[in-house]
């Protein structure tokens, strides 16, 4: 009788409830704990790679692959200063159309609370993109090479300074095109190369008129031999010097600008 009684007893039962959820209830909080605590190095790291990723964009082209994942490492190391942050791995991916550079971060935190439900250890992940390249370059550099600047080593100091400007532009493009230069003489005569013989932007009419009877032809009664047919010059007309013999210099434009 005295054990049914014990059965039925329902005082005293709140000692042996507690004493079952008391495991789950600190497992709970301590998860939340231990949770934040892994969100606060996620975040921390997830800086540390953006910073990387900016600093490693600035000079990415000219490293080996191996050079990029060390200074990545040492990137992201240098600035997540959190001791809880165990077996950190950094790697870094580079691609240079479009240019890019891509940095995943990884490492563990060892769980205070959570081990109570068998988890050991918080695993966080992190990534970084950043993506630039320059927009297209146009660059035309007009530069004055008239006989004024044969004077007080002018003309070498200009040399010196355009090479130096198209190295630094010829560093600055990433691809081909990125960056396309024209060089434009400062001067009123410039020779153009005589390829440029046929090219319908040069006007022959001063040319031929301070080249007449070139090539030995031979002209009677207004009409001179061009060497394939006759043309009809006029009475005391001559033919041009043939346009071979013209050097490749011009002058400049008779028109208004």
């Amino acid at each position: 009788m005295w054990l049914r009684r014990f059965v039925n007893d329902a005082r005293g039962n709140v000692a042996p409830m507690f004493a079952l959820a008391v495991v789950p209830v600190i497992a709970m909080v301590g998860a939340a704990i231990d949770y934040s605590r892994a969100s606060s190095l996620r975040t921390q790291m997830q800086v540390a790679l953006d910073s990387a990723a900016l600093m490693l964009s600035k000079e990415a082209g000219g490293l080996t692959t191996s050079q990029i994942d060390t200074k990545a490492l040492q990137y992201v190391t240098a600035q997540l200063n959190r001791p809880e942050a165990e077996n950190v791995k950094v790697t870094a991916t580079y691609s240079a159309n479009p240019t890019t550079i891509t940095i995943t971060g990884s490492a563990s935190m060892k769980a205070d609370f959570m081990k109570l439900i068998g988890l050991d250890k918080m695993d966080i992940k992190s990534n970084a993109t950043v993506t630039w390249g320059s927009t297209k370059l146009r660059v035309a550099l007009a530069l004055d090479n008239t006989g004024s600047m044969n004077s007080d080593g002018k003309i070498a100091a200009l040399k010196t300074a355009t090479n130096q400007l198209l190295g630094i532009l010829q560093a600055a493009a990433k691809n081909p095109g990125d960056v396309q230069v024209s060089i434009v003489p400062f001067s009123k005569d410039v020779n153009v190369g005589t390829s440029n013989k046929t090219a319908t932007w040069i006007d022959w009419t001063a040319w031929d008129a301070a080249n007449p009877g070139g090539g030995g032809s031979f002209c009677w009664n207004g009409w001179c031999w061009d060497g394939s047919a006759w043309v009809n010059v006029g009475q005391g007309g001559s033919l041009p010097a043939n346009h071979n013999s013209w050097n490749g210099c011009i002058t400049d434009r008779d028109k208004d600008y």
